[in-house]
């Protein structure tokens, strides 16, 4: 990884996006720093709860959701495993999703069921009872997420 190197600052383009991704602000008032990298060719994001951030190699949004997710069900669990865990993946995935949906942008829902099917068939699990397993947790992560956008809302207007 370029950021393992020794010498010289290596010159790495802009990659932030014009435009922030919806819930951005969420992310700010968690602290969590984002940022945007050249792809890796193996992951299109990641979150670290240990360096607070987040790093993404696309400008997508629903890896930034999916991120968001993560750092959303640190806060509800208190502790994340380390790794790839099944239902990790799933509770970032399905959280992802409703999110898209309701910030009403353009959503692959093919694709997150194909990455969930992945996951559970993964931990041995029928893909619907996976979601069904975490879906309380997937409640909590929107909710907390919504609110931190709504009270920095209310902040905004004065009230």
């Amino acid at each position: 990884r370029y950021e393992d190197t020794e010498g010289n600052p290596l010159d790495v383009p802009e990659l932030k996006p014009k435009e922030m991704p919806p819930l951005f602000e969420v992310a700010e008032q968690w602290g969590l720093s984002v940022t945007w990298l050249p792809s890796d060719g193996y992951r299109y994001g990641s979150y670290s709860p240990g360096r607070k951030e987040i790093l993404l190699a696309t400008h997508d949004e629903s890896t930034f959701f999916h991120e968001l997710a993560h750092a959303a069900h640190q806060k509800v669990k208190g502790k994340l495993e380390r790794g790839q865990d099944w239902k990790q993946e799933i509770v970032a995935e399905l959280t992802a999703a409703v999110l898209a949906h309701l910030c009403g942008r353009r959503t692959n829902d093919g694709a997150a069921y194909q990455y969930i099917r992945f996951y559970a068939e993964k931990a041995g699990k029928d893909v619907y009872k996976a979601c069904l397993s975490v879906i309380a947790d997937v409640g909590r992560c929107v909710e907390r997420i919504i609110n931190v956008r709504e009270e920095k809302a209310l902040i905004a207007e004065g009230l």
